[in-house]
């Protein structure tokens, strides 16, 4: 569920920005999948989602486009997106999802980045050496060096509604996990070589991030002033 949703988020932003042909089979079997009592439930009650509802009505015919398509950029975010959860990314994601791996949750994994020299040596052993709290760690370095990327690919269209969209694809981690995930993030960022253009993103930056995920409104909160957070 989590992959077909995703993957419809992945095509909203696509036909937002011009860049998708058309394509009625895909509009007619996409809108009869969101449509089922169960999928609307998962997505707007259990894991709250602004882009699977947004292309639900874009198969509705309620949807626009933008005038001037821009398919690099697009191709960017597709790039940026097959990194997700890659390599050891997933581990650390896990943890700050709440599960334990082996024993280690994302509170043991905070507390290893109190611990510069563990944190280096865990970049250093190589992948198909590291312990599992040793792939959480090297994961969140992924996860930083993600989020780089992220904040540039937002600035690199003017658009309102594709900044926007781009944030609402990853928002679950952004504003549902967002306690761990920023305190495991602030700590990581801390212990890792501080350096410019070391591919990660500055602590003020981060925050930004975490307050560009938080303005997406979704359908059922309370409307918000649109010059703070501009609605797709």
């Amino acid at each position: 569920m989590d992959e077909l949703l995703h993957g419809v988020s992945i095509l909203e932003i696509g036909y937002l920005s011009g860049v998708l042909a058309y394509d009625a089979e895909l509009l007619k079997v996409a809108r009869h999948i969101l449509e089922l009592k169960e999928v609307q439930t998962y997505f707007r009650e259990y894991y709250p989602l602004i882009l699977p509802d947004l292309f639900l009505e874009r198969t509705l015919g309620n949807r626009a486009t933008m005038e001037n398509a821009d398919p690099y950029w697009f191709g960017r975010v597709l790039a940026l997106d097959l990194t997700f959860e890659g390599g050891d990314m997933r581990y650390f994601l896990q943890m700050v999802d709440g599960f334990w791996i082996e024993g280690i949750d994302v509170e043991q994994l905070s507390i290893a980045f109190e611990d510069k020299e563990r944190c280096l040596k865990a970049i250093a052993t190589p992948k198909e050496d590291r312990t599992v709290l040793q792939k959480g760690i090297a994961g969140t370095e992924d996860f930083l060096f993600f989020c780089d990327d992220l904040i540039a690919l937002r600035g690199a269209t003017r658009d309102e509604a594709l900044r926007t969209a781009l944030v609402a694809l990853y928002r679950y981690w952004f504003v549902v996990r967002k306690g761990w995930l920023l305190k495991v993030l602030l700590r990581a960022r801390a212990s890792f070589p501080r350096r410019r253009g070391d591919g990660m993103p500055t602590v003020a930056e981060l925050r930004q991030l975490f307050s560009a995920a938080a303005s997406v409104r979704l359908p059922d909160e309370a409307p918000l002033k649109a010059e703070s957070f501009p609605s797709l």
